[in-house]
């Protein structure tokens, strides 16, 4: 049984860690016999994502993925048998030829035993995860602006 690596408190949009960021999750992908798959070297095969609850209730799941196939491989070393990790949400802002640009980052992180922090950049699978979590956002602000 993998050890907690954070402190987590339970949320009724999400669960968030005691830094307040939302706890980023690693669940097993299973085949329709409901038997784990495994890769081409026999490593078991993981999905990531993020739960909570949005209208007074309603589940959504966001799943991401690294930033590039390469990725998994890092993602495995910062979970290191860990089911969940923090995941730091941060804009970043560039110029490029005197035009701004501002884009989201997603980076999920842990700190091993000897205090060393490990991340890698994740991004939302898909449209509508963004959708989701931009909703699981609004409902986190409007909650802690109604405390």
């Amino acid at each position: 049984m993998a050890k907690e690596r954070t402190s987590a408190t339970t949320n009724t949009v999400m669960t968030l860690a005691a830094s307040g960021n939302p706890i980023l999750q690693r669940e097993r992908i299973v085949d329709k016999n409901g038997q784990p798959m495994k890769s081409r070297d026999g490593n078991p095969m993981y999905s990531y994502c993020l739960h909570g609850t949005v209208r007074g209730g309603r589940k959504v799941k966001v799943d991401f993925a690294p930033r590039d196939v390469g990725g998994y491989e890092p993602l495995d070393i910062l979970f290191d048998g860990a089911d969940t990790a923090e995941l730091y949400v941060h804009d970043v802002t560039t110029e490029i030829n005197g035009t701004k640009s501002t884009r989201t980052v997603y980076t999920a992180f842990s700190v091993s035993e000897t205090g060393v922090r490990y991340e890698c950049d994740v991004r939302p699978q898909r449209d509508s995860d963004k959708a989701k979590l931009q909703m699981l956002f609004a409902e986190l602000k409007a909650q802690a602006a109604a405390a």
